[in-house]
C-alpha cells in the first residue's frame, strides 16, 4: 500500500487521527507500518468497524429460558 492510498482510505472513513500519528513516525517506522498493511483490506476493516459502532444492541432477556408448551 502506498502512503497516498493509506491517506485516501483514512480520509474516506474519518480516521484522520491515524494519519496524524503516522506522519509523526520516523521514516523506518513508516515503512514498517505500510509493509504491515500489505494484504489488509482497510475498506473492509473500516466498514466492519462502522457497522459494529452503529449497531443497536440486542435487548437483554432476564429470567429463565423454558421450552415452549
Amino acid at each position: 500500500m502506498t502512503e497516498a492510498t493509506l491517506f485516501e482510505i483514512l480520509k474516506a472513513y474519518n480516521q484522520q487521527h491515524i494519519a496524524d500519528h503516522y506522519t509523526n513516525l520516523p521514516a523506518e517506522r513508516k515503512r514498517q507500518f505500510l509493509e504491515g498493511l500489505q494484504g489488509v483490506n482497510l475498506d473492509l476493516v473500516f466498514k466492519i468497524h462502522e457497522n459494529f459502532m452503529h449497531k443497536k444492541t440486542s435487548p437483554v432477556h432476564s429470567g429463565d429460558i423454558r421450552p415452549a408448551s
